[in-house]
């Protein structure tokens, strides 16, 4: 369902910039309106006859209306194309996550009740200073702090007991889902905390340590600035909702 929603709050919104109200946008899909598939499009129609996502419905709505009217948005130009990126992802360099772009130039992010505005892995980050889009396989904790991970790992393969592998590198999907259930406690046990701080402070410290060596000219810091921040070189909004208010940048 969170997958669905979100094609729900992003569609919505686009449809906001491309009609007077929801029943119209809804009647018929606008051809102005791209990458919509018609099998999305009747699962859009699906959702809201079943009418468990109204609310999400209208407030998506009426924020995509907002921007359309807004004197530092679109300023009621009806946009020529609205482009909704979905599933699809440039293969490319990309600093704004956008979910919707109008005209080939405004981009729009959609932010219902989240307030993540980075979901990048510690490779991209530390090493990479959040250039790149590509995913690193390595394990990072392997990478930093082999000794304490294991040292870690180990602590908690004594305590879990069972036929789980010596080495934290050899465990597969099966002993990871034993390891859950056994510290599904959002409290360590006893007898693996202190292997546990040390291998937090082991992997903070070489983090940092990584980061900063990268970060090894002005330019690079105010590049990842930049990146942290999400500006762009293009005009870049984000629309969406928090607990209490739309949101609205």
């Amino acid at each position: 369902m969170p997958a669905a929603l979100t094609d729900i709050t992003e569609i919505a919104t686009a449809l906001g910039t491309l009609a007077p109200d929801l029943t119209q946008a809804l009647a018929e899909k606008p051809s102005r309106l791209l990458n919509v598939t018609d099998v999305v499009w009747q699962r859009l129609l699906a959702a809201h006859t079943a009418g468990d996502h109204l609310a999400s419905f209208e407030t998506a709505f009426g924020n995509g209306a907002a921007l359309l009217a807004a004197d530092d948005g679109l300023r009621g130009r009806p946009p020529k194309l609205v482009e909704w990126k979905g599933p699809h992802r440039p293969p490319g360099d990309s600093i704004v996550p956008a979910d919707i772009r109008i005209d080939h130039v405004y981009q729009v992010s959609c932010k219902y009740l989240s307030r993540v505005m980075q979901n990048c892995g510690p490779t991209r980050l530390f090493d990479r200073l959040l250039v790149g889009e590509e995913r690193t396989g390595g394990n990072w904790f392997t990478t930093v702090a082999p000794a304490e991970y294991q040292g870690f790992y180990a602590d908690i393969r004594a305590h879990v007991g069972g036929a789980l592998p010596e080495l934290v590198q050899s465990l597969n999907a099966e002993d990871r889902v034993v390891l859950k259930a056994a510290l599904r406690s959002r409290v360590l046990p006893t007898p693996v905390q202190q292997s546990w701080e040390s291998f937090c402070s082991a992997v903070s410290t070489a983090s940092a340590r990584r980061w900063k060596a990268s970060l090894d000219s002005p330019r690079k810091e105010l590049r990842l600035l930049w990146r942290l921040l999400r500006i762009a070189d293009a005009p870049y909004f984000v629309l969406g909702t928090d607990r209490r208010t739309h949101l609205r940048l």
